[in-house]
């Protein structure tokens, strides 16, 4: 619930169709649920409006109030009738503080599960000034279960702008370029 009765925290995804022609649905729900959301969830959210999602949940559990952007602070303080065209306003108006772009690592060609022999940002990547974060799931000699033969990637990394999502884009194709990772195919004792 938005507003006054704000209780917690609520996390949805779709895909969206571009190729969509007349009367298809160009957005389908995959997931909507209440819990902050995972991978870079977090960190694109805090980047990209300076919102701290997981603080949010907390502050809410615990009977508080979490903090909110300057525009919606307002809508909240509104009324239960006028919140709701505040709260458009301000998610329409608002200027990021920040344009972000994100990847899940899945190596190029590789399908299936495979032992971790290597996952690496080096350290020009990580001094990269449009980095923002990266998460590795799995460590050295791990077994990662890819696509299809498993739901996640190796992880995932995000970079940013202040110019535009092209630009964010741009980013985080130029940090990815120092991401190492490498897999070998698993024995067969491995994929127990």
């Amino acid at each position: 619930m938005l507003g006054p009765d704000l209780t917690g925290v609520l996390h949805f995804e779709a895909k969206y169709n571009v190729n969509a022609k007349d009367g298809q649905a160009a957005a389908m729900p995959i997931e909507c649920n209440l819990r902050v959301g995972g991978a870079e969830t977090q960190t694109n959210v805090l980047t990209t409006w300076g919102v701290d999602l997981a603080q949010a949940a907390l502050r809410l559990s615990l009977g508080g109030r979490p903090v909110l952007p300057p525009c919606l602070r307002a809508a909240a303080q509104a009324s239960k009738q006028t919140f709701a065209s505040q709260a458009k306003s301000c998610v329409q108006d608002a200027t990021p503080l920040a344009f972000v772009s994100s990847s899940n690592f899945v190596p190029p060609n590789w399908v299936g599960a495979g032992i971790v022999e290597k996952a690496e940002l080096s350290a020009a990547g990580l001094a990269d000034p449009q980095y923002v974060d990266h998460e590795v799931y799995f460590k050295i000699g791990s077994l990662a279960r890819l696509p299809p033969a498993g739901f996640v990637g190796l992880g995932w990394m995000v970079a940013q702008s202040s110019k535009s999502i092209e630009d964010a884009e741009v980013a985080l194709a130029r940090v990815a370029c120092h991401l190492d990772i490498r897999l070998r195919k698993p024995k067969l004792a491995e994929l127990a």
